[in-house]
């Protein structure tokens, strides 16, 4: 099973990175499609002619294209070269924290620790960087995130961070980032487990909303980092609808509980 997931997960990057040219491959790409890929995938319906196969393949290649190309999400701009989301979503993450954490933000700021140091992996991957160490979290990220965008994720980045306030609040900037990698011995659950698990987590969601200002906004922000790079893509075989992600969020509320 893992090495027919791990044959799909590259058959799907290849199809995306001959429908997209302008983003071929990034890494993170590959968090993302093998966690997409978990809703399509049943080793039950495993055959000798390998139709089960193809049909996952173009399943997961037709889900990650609505999440690359529709309005809502515009993944595509998190992998284009200048990575134009990536800079407005840790923009407006250091923004929101400095809201709702001002004292612990303002020390990770003298200490050197920016967002890009320790959270680019959460928004390159929309934290499927942590499936393996908490299936569950992840889940509860991915609710969010198909439901309410982006602004969801930056909201449960800041949750994270704030979660181990007082380590941080004590540590220099090695150990700060030793902290938020998530695999610390304070973090043995993971940095998730504290956001979902917990009242300080679930409050502090309920915090960091409040200072939403919504995906246009975001997109918009991302435009400033744009390098000119052309948006023309191939023409896909297929129309990408909003259908599938009714499907998807489906599957995974039931095998989540809801944090």
């Amino acid at each position: 099973d893992a090495k027919m997931v791990q044959k799909v997960t590259a058959d799907i990057l290849k199809y995306a990175a001959r429908s997209f040219p302008s983003i071929g491959y990034c890494q993170g790409m590959d968090y993302v499609v093998k966690y997409v890929l978990t809703f399509f995938y049943d080793p039950r319906l495993r055959n000798e002619n390998r139709k089960s196969e193809a049909r996952n393949a173009e399943d997961g290649f037709v889900f990650l294209s609505l999440l690359l190309t529709d309005s809502q999400y515009r993944m595509a701009d998190l992998f284009k070269p200048g990575f134009q989301l990536l800079h407005a979503l840790l923009d407006e993450f250091d923004t929101r924290l400095a809201k709702v954490e001002p004292i612990l933000q303002s020390h990770l700021e003298k200490n050197q620790v920016l967002p890009v140091l320790y959270a680019t992996k959460w928004f390159l991957t929309v934290f499927c960087f942590y499936a393996d160490q908490d299936w569950n979290g992840v889940n509860n990220v991915w609710i969010r995130f198909l439901s309410q965008g982006w602004d969801a994720i930056i909201d449960v980045a800041v949750a994270c961070v704030s979660g181990v306030k007082e380590l941080l609040l004590n540590a220099d900037m090695e150990n700060c980032l030793h902290v938020l990698s998530g695999n610390s011995k304070f973090t043995l659950r993971g940095l998730l487990n504290g956001v979902f698990n917990t009242e300080r987590g679930q409050a502090t969601l309920l915090r960091a909303s409040q200072y939403r200002r919504g995906s246009e906004y975001i997109h918009e922000h991302a435009a400033a980092y744009s390098l000119n790079v052309s948006n023309s893509e191939e023409a896909l075989p297929f129309t990408c609808t909003r259908k599938p992600l009714q499907s998807v969020t489906a599957i995974i509320r039931r095998r989540t509980t809801i944090g």
